[in-house]
């Protein structure tokens, strides 16, 4: 699954995959008695993850029991570096200074594509709210407090804003949809926090764990608003934003999704060969010169070691390698 990284948000799911480690093969086995491989990491794939477990214990001939502990996507590399795991999935590829300081090679493979989005808990809209990189940031910053603050009013001028305090939830721990999001708000020059897994937020936002932290905390608090994968919130019936893209167009997530991949990606996009490019950091989905492009796209990846493993996730997925989650 890939996490897109244009205000919007379609995400590229990226495989991570260690050259030499087979500690599952050699040490773990399951209750089944085949080789045990597990892994951990992003909280957004997690669902997709999981139904391609679940699908490949269905097929009866996987030879290796498969195990997915959704911590987010950096814990999720830091357990993959240390062999704690045996692979990872993630929203966002391993950075370049962690990359080539690694002991050994990663192998990052996209596998599929799911969206990332702003959700939010204000009522009584007919359309999705629309958002630009300096609105959101300005909310995360805490400059903008208010829904009927003009620079809201201004993008949604047919919308009934209720005239009520905005309630801000972030990420408090690791995580590749925090990364996603603070490279879109970093777009724009207002945006005055750091860009990465871990940030330090202002004390008027409310910090939670994971992406179902995040969901549980709008679905519970009126007027609310964060960010969190597309598929999740729209299992949860919460509602979701339309960003502006670099395009300068308002996309919303199920646009995306139903696009083709030159509408997504662009003709100018090209997929970088994991093996010839191993390190994948400088690739993002945030500058594709596509109309309809998501601004939070981005790749996940995954991190794993035998390449039986690999071949036979590729295999008995390709029917969800595609924009993903619904």
């Amino acid at each position: 699954m890939w996490l897109a990284t244009h205000r919007l948000c379609c995400i590229l799911v990226l495989l991570l995959v260690a050259e030499a480690q087979t500690r599952s093969l050699q040490q773990s086995k399951s209750v089944s008695n085949l080789p045990l491989i597990q892994g951990s990491g992003s909280t957004a794939a997690a669902t997709l993850w999981r139904s391609i477990i679940a699908n490949a214990s269905a097929t009866g001939n996987a030879p290796f029991s498969l195990t997915y502990d959704a911590v987010g996507s950096g814990q999720g590399q830091k357990s993959l570096f240390s062999r704690a795991y045996d692979y990872a999935v993630s929203d966002v590829p391993i950075a370049s200074a962690v990359y080539n300081g690694l002991d050994r090679k990663i192998l990052q493979i996209p596998f599929a594509i799911s969206a990332l989005d702003a959700v939010h808990s204000v009522s009584g809209l007919t359309k999705p709210l629309n958002l630009t990189a300096f609105v959101f940031g300005s909310i995360l910053q805490c400059t903008i407090s208010r829904w009927d603050d003009p620079a809201i009013r201004a993008i949604n001028p047919d919308a009934k804003l209720p005239s009520a305090d905005i309630f801000p939830v972030v990420r408090v721990d690791s995580s590749g949809s925090t990364e996603l999001v603070t490279n879109y708000l970093a777009t724009d020059p207002s945006w005055a926090l750091a860009v990465g897994k871990s940030i330090a937020w202002p004390k008027c936002t409310q910090q939670v764990q994971g992406s179902d932290g995040i969901l549980n905390y709008i679905a519970a608090q009126k007027n609310a608003i964060g960010y969190a994968e597309y598929g999740l919130a729209r299992v949860q019936n919460i509602a979701y934003a339309a960003l502006q893209n670099a395009a300068g167009n308002y996309v919303r997530p199920d646009q995306v999704l139903a696009a083709n991949a030159t509408d997504i990606f662009g003709s100018d996009f090209v997929i970088p060969n994991s093996t010839a490019n191993p390190g994948w950091a400088n690739v993002s989905l945030m500058t594709s010169s596509a109309l309809t492009c998501a601004p939070l796209m981005q790749y996940d990846s995954h991190t794993v070691t035998p390449s039986f493993f690999i071949k036979f996730i590729i295999s008995s997925s390709a029917h969800l390698i595609s924009c993903v989650t619904d």
